[in-house]
């Protein structure tokens, strides 16, 4: 049995595709704002977060980079091991500072091109010039502190690998 369309069907049917079209031009014509002042404070603190951690990752290598100079120094045969393995182990923990030092760079270049973004300004509108680089940097931060904490264990791992070969090589300082 096939129902049949009477008049009131089609009205509320009507009413229904019309209130769908307002809702979608209502909803298309959304602005999204961000207060710069909240953007900016959010930033600095990752961005002074990852000073810390960087300063701290510096502080360890310059003590764990003095030690391997001094063992260096006194060791005879430097292609032999254990002085081989803390050397091959130095040159990691030593890629793993360089990486951690670019990524926090990426950090502050990024900040500096937010900063730029946005002088003189108390938002950022999702209509305005500005919207897509701020998206840009915004996902640019992103992949950065993620690829920071990535380089961080990588440094952490590397400078716990060299600690233990330092305590079990048997060298003296």
């Amino acid at each position: 049995m096939k129902k049949s369309l009477n008049k009131e069907t089609i009205k509320q049917k009507a009413i229904n595709i019309g209130l769908f079209s307002f809702l979608t031009i209502l909803l298309s014509s959304c602005v999204m704002v961000y207060n710069t002042s909240d953007l900016r404070r959010n930033i600095d603190k990752t961005v002074n977060q990852a000073n810390d951690t960087y300063n701290d990752a510096k502080r360890d290598f310059e003590e764990k980079n003095k030690i391997y100079r001094d063992l260096k120094e006194n060791t005879i045969d430097l292609s032999k091991n254990p002085f081989n393995a803390i050397s091959q182990e130095q040159k990691k923990l030593e890629s793993s500072i360089k990486a951690l030092h670019h990524e926090r760079n990426k950090l502050i270049g990024n900040k500096n091109a937010f900063e730029k973004l946005v002088k003189n300004k108390n938002q950022i509108k999702s209509n305005e010039p500005e919207w897509k680089p701020f998206k840009s940097i915004k996902s640019n931060i992103t992949n950065t502190v993620a690829e920071f904490a990535n380089t961080g264990k990588s440094y952490s791992e590397n400078s716990n690998n060299i600690s233990t070969l330092f305590n079990s090589s048997k060298l003296s300082k």
